[in-house]
């Protein structure tokens, strides 16, 4: 959202008025007051939007809210995300966290002055059933997804069948 970088007020006035010093001032005024209102809302705004999207892709970053402070969220490119959950212990943990990110990412949010909505297809893969290595959790994370991107939405565990 950007405004002109001048104020500007459309006024009616009877023809042969002759406008005075004091009108003028007063009109300068109320233009000068009128443009730091709108500038302060077009910084509100854009405050807004850096604290609650992503500066690259413009998606929410509710995401943060769906881990713990020991876990890790990272960009992969494009629309793909990473989320590294340390200290689990049962595949159950990973689900719900699963799902609280889907159900965080299915509500609505603001996009210019439209209201969006966006789904997601989560893979999971677990350590050390999944992959011993890095490499081979995200590639068998990714399989996942993309087996869950069939009912979108969703989540699925990596299963080597």
């Amino acid at each position: 959202m950007t405004f002109p970088p001048f104020n500007a007020i459309a006024l009616y006035v009877p023809a042969g008025h002759r406008d005075s010093e004091a009108e003028q001032l007063y009109l300068k005024t109320v233009t000068d007051t009128l443009a730091t209102v709108i500038e302060r809302k077009h910084n509100e705004l854009r405050l807004h939007q850096l604290a609650h999207n992503d500066q690259l892709t413009g998606l929410p970053t509710r995401l943060l809210r769906c881990v713990r402070k020991s876990d890790t969220i990272a960009r992969m490119g494009g629309d793909e995300f990473t989320v590294i959950l340390s200290n689990v212990s049962k595949e159950e943990q990973a689900a719900q966290i699963a799902e609280k990110i889907i159900a965080t990412l299915s509500e609505p949010f603001e996009l210019g002055e439209h209201s969006r909505r966006i789904g997601c297809s989560i893979g999971i893969a677990l350590y050390p059933a999944d992959g011993e290595d890095i490499t081979d959790l995200l590639k068998n994370g990714d399989i996942a997804m993309y087996r869950a991107k069939e009912t979108r939405n969703s989540y699925r565990y990596f299963s080597h069948l």
